[in-house]
């Protein structure tokens, strides 16, 4: 705490900051925060902690190999939001769009078939246009459906850890806890668990979206 107080008095227009926030409780988290959106200049901050930095980020920048970066004008939370949009819209597209690409041209020849043909021909390509459709959509859901569900799942979990993590911090704040030094650690402790946990389903949430959004790609 003194080395981060040191640095932020020392006249210095560019910072660089590693997980800044461990170790820290949230009151001097707090501190920090308020100190760097104070801060006139550039900051670079390496953390896992997106409740620390949403209040400071503006732009959020998106790398995925082989693809242009993207820019997004939010923050963190914006961003993961705008990408949730887009893979839900992904998802809900791709049934249609499979149909569009597995769909088989018709060639007409210039001999016109008999008559008595001609229907039993088109009957037999739409059955098989069906079929495919049906292998297709069958396919999908058993390589799709487990990530989907896991993911629905996860976004529960993520709530509910966002509805604690509120609650547990204001009962940090409450002049009985913070004048009580051992339910201090108790509640300090139980925030540093439930943000850690929060972290964690950030990141699978991550794997999971991109995972899905691969997997809805290659089988178009």
């Amino acid at each position: 705490r003194v080395a981060l107080v040191s640095m932020l008095l020392q006249p210095a227009n560019f910072l660089i900051l590693d997980e800044p926030t461990n170790h820290l409780d949230m009151q001097s988290q707090d501190v920090l925060q308020r100190a760097l959106i104070d801060y006139p200049g550039t900051v670079m901050i390496v953390s896992h902690n997106r409740y620390f930095l949403d209040p400071l980020v503006t732009k959020t920048l998106e790398f995925r190999p082989g693809e242009a970066p993207r820019t997004f004008v939010g923050n963190i939370t914006y961003y993961l939001e705008k990408t949730a949009e887009e893979a839900k819209a992904e998802r809900a597209a791709g049934p249609k769009l499979s149909k569009l690409a597995n769909a088989k041209p018709v060639i007409k020849p210039i001999v016109a078939p008999t008559p008595a043909a001609a229907p039993a021909a088109e009957s037999g390509n739409r059955k098989d246009q069906r079929r495919l459709d049906a292998e297709n959509r069958q396919k999908r859901t058993q390589v799709l459906k487990p990530l989907e569900d896991e993911l629905g799942t996860l976004e529960k979990k993520i709530a509910e850890l966002e509805a604690a993590q509120v609650t547990l911090t204001a009962h940090l704040s409450e002049p009985s806890v913070a004048g009580d030094p051992d339910q201090f650690r108790q509640a300090t402790q139980a925030v540093a668990n439930v943000t850690q946990g929060l972290e964690n389903a950030y990141s699978r949430w991550g794997e999971l979206s991109a995972e899905i959004e691969t997997l809805t790609a290659k089988l178009g």
